[in-house]
């Protein structure tokens, strides 16, 4: 036999060999060559394992599995990553080599689309000068090369379509099955009825508050708080409770009274009242505290000034009288006797305000107010006295005090509406609007008094000066007439401010002779424009003949027409800050008009031929905006728009500190960001990145900026944990041709998790539409650029999109706030700056009166939940809340509807389309068939109309609805329908760990008793030796990192999320600091002796400690704890108990109505992810669900939650409100968490089994859930190890790697423990360890699949669930509270179209 040699050999690794086996039978060795795993394999000179090699190779074989999306999934998630090349090889034998194109297309849904990848053709070597022949190859330098100018044949029918259905996206590959990609895009807030709504299709709304008052004063006087009234009050209510008196009051002249105030949940202490020194006064004046009496009142409106109705006297024509309260004047004649009424007319103040009234906003209504004067004056002492009835009358406009005066009778009285508060900016923000809708520009209304214009000193204070309103002018020509300020008789100025209401130039304006704004560069940051009208009394102001309009020739005067709106700013103190380009210049109009409908101040800093990389130098030298800037901006408004791909990674860093390290911003010569402009258009090769860069340092300096105000002394936000929470919207370019940035940039919004404004597929028109009447000219978009007509430049340019130039597409739209554009543009962002919608209609006919404009908003409506339209989508009527229909003209059009003519008080139907009957319109309402019938014919789930109907006011949830809605439910009774027979059922199982606890990752605050490892020492090696099953972990945010200083993942946070992202497994929310109900007692006050009781036998095992006694106290609806020192103090929020009990019985009584919902759920999942984990369900600690909570928590959650009800572990179709769970923990004689009886029970695994024979037989779904680290899983016995005497190796009782050692490879099995494989290992027999491991083998032979929590409840989820649904069981503390039922009205549907109707 030939010399065996190291087959290492010239490595110098002489411990490497080949191994052989001597073959008895022929005496001579074979070698051999043992099994293993490529983790178990080095490279001999660079010690590097074999996995990690392979992990850099790039480029992969695939073998064809039938369409190249299945053959891409093959890939597995650890290689998948952007740049990755695959090849492969289709049934026509052709070769086909990809490229992976973004970071964010691994997940099987995308990894799986033609367009996450690109072709890899052969390809010629770069350089040289590239042309194509006249034989169609490519030729380089001159050379025809062969290469066919060409590329390969495209894949067909794998571009998905797009949707949006119910608020949410869909994605199709066939148009017929669509599936949901989305959770609601949108949401919109009201205040109605007095209350806060939230609605997800602006048809359905839910109250998110109970009512507030409109009214605030003292309603009434209790001597104690426990005599506060409980019932008939509102949110809002004020009591004073007293009153008591200081120790030194002896004789009780001071009373003091504490002042409490009803709240969403009961009556809050608002402490000593402090009261306002509130004189009772009888005349008028500017006090701000003193009040007017009712006599004083009367006086000022003239009911003490005329005469009571007498029937005993007669009276006549123009006689003015007081009857029951109002004044009235007589039109004719009247005789004594009894009050008639036709022959008079009531009068009051109001009748001096002539004019009309209409309807302008659609929404909100405002009203047009057309004024005028009698007389124009200069003093008060001018004034007549001579009208025949001066009450009456608005008689004159005082110019040199710029008021409105009323004669009362015996002397002129200031009369001035409040409305009238000059809107400038020398006064702050105005309550109102005004602006002028005539010929004539100029509002003498609205004059800004004692201010004067110069070129050399600017706007200074001075007496005589007068400047006319604020004028917002659309680019043109315009003259002016009787407005001659100067002794020179010849022009004046008109003078232009920008945002921040600072001066940025003038225009003159001569006598007689046209002045023009334009689209010059000169008027881009012009935001409105004042003329100055009075310089001094040389030359005085007639306001009756001065005059601006636009056009080119003076006409003759007009009367200004006012319209006065609402100013929805006032009282709101928002400011919106915008930065951007040319598009974005002050003088484009679109973000003012913006925030005029929002209630936003704005300001706005955009540059025209700036980019992002200015801006984000800018911020950087901190001169974007000033520090009080900062702290009064509540949004930053991003609208740069050159079109580049800002995803680009290549030169982003991690952190602020990152990108300044080494600068400085005060060196001119240190840039942050490179600052490297290339053409709007796109088409300047190698500065995208730094487009990418600068928009990732921005914004990350912007956040930054804001959390670091909490370290500011003078900021509003010192000292708090957070600083300023930054809001960030960031614009589409205005029309859809800039395709890599609007995408680019929507990815963007995605990353950072801020909103995204999407002008450019909400415009109405398209990149690629001609003009209608000239095709072959110019795009549409170019027909609203028109800069060029006003002296402007930059109208069109040409886009490359996808290889296609465009030619002629619109560039910069008219810089004209009144445009079409600039008004549409505002409205789309107003939409995303304001906090609500608005709007109210008095009746019926109002609506009818203004369909067009309401269309689909109907939903603002009082008193409305639907509107009714005709197959052309015009509205013919709606349904209000009280079931009532009110139609238009009668009925509806065509097929929708039909009448029925022999039907007792039924006299329309709403039928599908196959004349089904789905709804009936009665006398008395609206009735739904499917919910008054035992004999359910059609499945609920595949009608629309129906279920739209049916779930009219709930705001509902994928599966779960957060609230019951009565109307709903109209009929008592119960029904249920079975589900079809052709259902193809699927038995389910999951496996679930609650408190994400592990004695061996320190940050998961483990206990020394918590002996059984926990979810990752043994839990995952328990799941991956019986095949890799996945599991659920619910996780405490307070383990996790989400309850410290500055939240973020620990450690124990940051493993759970790696068995997230690599195995699988799945994140469920479980509050972030996991309350009980321990030692947690109902006291009427502190006060009380029981509270004394209770204090008096307390303990104190720290504030987060759900052992340390506390008491919730309802006179003051307050939480205390005991302190170390045996102290009442307040409670933290975040360790608020969730139920109360009575101190002697121990037995829960009521549900904690203080109970932080938004805090320990709410909370826990914005930070969640925020920290990238994917949370869909949840489940409550210690089983603390509840009719009270339930509803509450499902909320926050796309899917339902856990929880333990008193029926059969096996759930089917239709699922309960919450998913029974199997405890695996729960057997005779447990003894609680601290029970360390860890032996096998045979008797209890028998039982196991019989619940998953009961899943099999049902296709039903079993989630085993336990605590992985209690100490009843310890993995030993009593002399079971090897050390003891045993078998059982004593490194496989926690065979995880230890996490130090093995700090990237701890997942993978343990081969220094002898474990090759995870199914080498077992749990030590006869241990309950043991059992679990046997009842999973046991589940997956009988043929249970193993799912996530998310993936079953999307196999066997209800479609719909409306209510609280229990399979008359009782879910957790349901049996303690008084108000809760066995059985709770609900309607749901389940997968199978089984259905269950309740309503008691």
């Amino acid at each position: 036999m030939e010399e065996r040699k190291d087959i290492c050999e010239g490595y110098e690794r002489d411990s490497v060999q080949q191994l052989d086996k001597l073959a008895k039978d022929k005496n001579e060795r074979f070698p051999i060559y043992p099994l293993t795993y490529i983790q178990a394999v080095y490279d001999a000179r660079t010690k590097e394992r074999l996995d990690s090699i392979l992990w850099k190779c790039n480029n992969v074989y695939l073998p064809w599995m039938g369409s190249a999306g299945d053959t891409r999934i093959q890939l597995p998630f650890w290689m998948r990553r952007k740049g990755i090349i695959i090849t492969y090889k289709n049934l026509e034998e052709e070769t086909i080599t990809e490229k992976l194109t973004y970071d964010l297309c691994i997940a099987d849904d995308f990894f799986r689309l033609d367009s996450s990848w690109t072709r890899i053709t052969d390809a010629l070597p770069v350089g040289g000068n590239i042309t194509i022949g006249s034989n169609g190859n490519w030729f380089q330098d001159g050379v025809d090369t062969g290469f066919k100018a060409q590329g390969p044949k495209g894949d067909n029918g794998l571009t998905p379509m797009l949707r949006t259905v119910n608020n949410k996206l869909r994605y199709s590959y066939d148009g017929e099955v669509w599936n949901e990609i989305s959770e609601y895009i949108a949401a919109w807030f009201r205040y109605q009825d007095n209350k806060i709504q939230i609605s997800r299709d602006q048809k359905t709304w839910s109250d998110l508050s109970k009512p507030f008052t409109q009214d605030l004063y003292i309603k009434g006087y209790v001597a104690t708080s426990s005599a506060l009234p409980s019932t008939g009050v509102k949110q809002g209510d004020i009591y004073m409770v007293g009153p008591t008196y200081a120790a030194e009051d002896t004789e009780h002249k001071n009373p003091i009274y504490r002042m409490y105030v009803y709240n969403d949940s009961g009556w809050v202490d608002n402490g000593v009242f402090q009261s306002i020194a509130a004189g009772v006064v009888q005349t008028i004046g500017n006090s701000e505290t003193e009040v007017m009496s009712q006599k004083a009142v009367s006086s000022i409106v003239g009911l003490d000034t005329y005469p009571v109705f007498s029937d005993t006297k007669p009276y006549v024509k123009g006689e003015i009288v007081n009857y029951g309260g109002l004044l009235y004047e007589f039109t004719a004649d009247h005789e004594a006797g009894a009050w008639i009424g036709t022959d008079a007319r009531e009068t009051s103040l109001r009748g001096e305000v002539t004019g009309k009234f209409e309807k302008e906003d659609k929404r909100n209504y405002y009203q047009n107010v057309f004024l005028t004067f009698k007389e124009e004056v200069k003093t008060l002492g001018s004034l007549t006295t001579t009208y025949p009835n001066p009450i009456k009358n608005w008689a004159s406009y005082v110019l040199s005090e710029n008021k409105v005066y009323a004669y009362n009778g015996s002397a002129w009285e200031d009369t001035t509406l409040t409305s009238f508060t000059r809107n400038t900016i020398y006064e702050g923000v105005s309550p109102v609007i005004q602006r002028t809708i005539g010929k004539n520009l100029l509002n003498k209304n609205d004059f800004l008094y004692g201010y004067r214009y110069t070129e050399e000193e600017g706007i200074t204070p001075h007496p005589d000066g007068i400047l006319s309103n604020k004028l917002y002018l659309s680019p043109g020509s315009y003259v002016k007439s009787n407005i001659t300020p100067y002794e020179s008789n010849t022009h004046t100025n008109v003078i232009l401010f920008n945002s921040k209401d600072e001066i940025v130039g003038n225009v003159t304006a001569p006598k007689n002779a046209p002045f023009e704004i334009q689209c010059t560069s000169r008027f881009y940051s012009v935001a409105y424009c004042r003329i100055l009208l009075q310089y001094n009394l040389v030359n005085p102001l007639d306001p009756n003949s001065a005059q601006l309009e636009k056009g080119d020739t003076v006409t003759d005067y007009e009367e200004p027409i006012i319209q006065i709106y609402d100013n929805p700013a006032y009282g709101k103190n928002k400011m919106a800050f915008l930065i951007g380009d040319s598009i974005a210049v002050e003088s484009s109009g679109w973000f003012q008009n913006a925030c005029h409908k929002a209630g936003y101040e704005g300001i706005d800093v955009a540059i025209s031929g700036g980019n992002i990389m200015y801006d984000a130098d800018r911020i950087w030298r901190g001169t974007l905006y000033t520090e009080q800037e900062l702290e009064d901006m509540d949004t930053l408004v991003i609208c740069h728009t050159h079109n580049y791909d800002i995803t680009i990674p290549d030169n982003l860093k991690d952190t602020v500190a990152d990108y300044e390290a080494g600068l400085s911003p005060t060196n001119p010569d240190h840039q942050v960001v490179p600052v490297t402009p290339g053409s709007a258009n796109g088409t300047t090769d190698g500065v995208a990145a730094n487009y990418a860069t600068a928009y990732d340092y921005l914004i990350k300096k912007h956040m930054d900026d804001c959390y670091k105000l909490r370290l500011k002394a003078n900021s509003k936000y010192y000292g708090t944990k957070c600083g300023k929470l930054p809001k960030i919207i960031i614009c589409s370019y205005w029309q859809d041709a800039y395709t890599v940035f609007n995408e680019s940039s929507r990815l963007i919004a995605k990353k950072f998790n801020i909103t995204y404004c999407d002008f450019a597929n909400n415009m109405g028109f398209s990149y690629r539409q001609t003009n209608p009447d000239d095709p072959d000219s110019i795009r549409i978009s170019a027909l609203y650029c028109n800069n060029s007509v006003y002296g402007g430049t930059n109208d069109t340019h040409d886009i490359p999109i996808d290889g296609v130039t465009y030619t002629n597409m619109g560039w910069h739209p008219t810089r004209d706030v009144n445009s079409r554009l600039s008004k549409q543009m505002g409205d789309i962002l107003s939409k995303f700056l304001s906090d609500k919608s608005s709007g109210k209609i008095i009746d019926d006919q109002q609506i009818f009166e203004r369909l067009d404009d309401l269309s689909k908003e109907l939903y603002d409506v009082d008193g409305y939940i639907h509107l009714i339209v005709d197959k052309n989508n015009k509205i013919v009527g709606g349904i209000k809340k009280d079931g009532s229909v009110v139609f238009q003209q009668g009925g509806f059009s065509e097929e929708l509807t039909k009448g029925i003519g022999d039907v007792p008080g039924i006299f329309k139907v709403v039928t599908d389309e196959g004349g089904n009957v789905v709804m009936a319109i009665r006398e008395d309402g609206v009735y739904i068939p499917q919910l008054h019938s035992d004999n359910i014919e059609r499945d609920i789930d595949g009608n629309e109309l129906m279920a739209r109907a049916i779930a009219a006011t709930i705001n509902k949830g994928e599966f779960y609805s957060p609230s019951v809605s009565e109307s709903v439910f109209v009929n008592k009774g119960s029904w249920r329908k079975d589900g079809s027979p052709d259902f193809q059922k699927q038995a389910i199982f999951c496996v679930h760990d609650d408190d994400t606890i592990d004695m061996n990752i320190p940050s998961s605050k483990a206990n020394p008793w918590m002996t059984g490892g926990g979810y990752l020492s043994t839990m995952y090696p328990l799941l991956q030796s019986v095949g890799g099953i996945k599991g659920c972990l619910a996780m405490e945010g307070q383990r996790c990192g989400f309850t410290d200083d500055v939240p973020a993942l620990n450690d124990n946070g940051k493993i759970a999320k790696k068995m997230q992202d690599e195995l699988g497994w799945e994140i469920m929310a479980h509050s972030m600091t996991a309350r009980y109900e321990f030692e947690n007692y109902l006291v009427e006050s502190l006060d009380s002796d029981l509270a004394n009781t209770i204090l008096a036998n307390s303990s104190y095992y720290g504030a987060n400690s759900n052992n340390t006694t506390s008491v919730y106290v309802s006179s003051e609806n307050k939480n205390y704890m005991v302190s170390q020192d045996k102290q009442w103090v307040e409670v933290p929020i975040q360790y608020i108990k969730p139920y109360v009990k009575d101190y002697n019985t121990k037995l829960v009584v009521m549900y904690n109505p203080t109970f932080p919902v938004d805090y320990q759920w709410g909370k826990w999942l914005e930070l969640a992810t925020g920290f990238g984990l994917k949370v869909n369900t949840w489940v409550t600690p210690a089983s603390t669900s509840s009719f009270a909570n339930v509803p509450l928590i499902n909320r926050y959650f796309k899917y339902g939650g856990f929880g333990n009800i008193d029926i059969s572990e096996v759930n089917v179709p239709p699922l309960t409100s919450t998913i029974v769970r199997l405890p695996m923990e729960n057997q005779p004689g447990y003894k609680g968490e601290t029970d360390t009886d860890n032996s096998y029970k045979p008797e209890l695994l028998a039982a196991w089994k019989s619940i998953v024979d009961e899943a099999i037989e049902k296709g039903g779904w079993v989630i085993f859930a336990y605590h992985a680290y209690r100490p009843c899983w310890l993995n030993k016995l009593p002399g079971s190890l090897v050390s003891e005497g045993g078998t059982y190796p004593d490194s496989w009782v926690y065979p995880l790697r230890d996490l130090t050692t093995y700090p990237d490879t701890y997942l993978d099995p343990p081969v220094e423990k002898g474990i090759n494989k995870w199914s080498d290992w077992h749990p030590c027999p006869n241990t309950r360890l043991y059992m679990l491991y046997e009842i999973l083998q046991y589940a997956k032979q009988k043929g249970m699949i193993n799912a996530t929590s998310s993936e079953a409840f999307q196999k066997i989820g209800n479609t719909m669930t409306i209510g609280y649904f229990t399979k008359g069981g009782q879910l957790g503390f349901d049996k303690y509270l008084a108000s809760s039922a066995s059985d709770y009205s609900h309607f749901v549907v389940g997968v199978d179209g089984s259905q269950d109707y309740f309503n008691n």
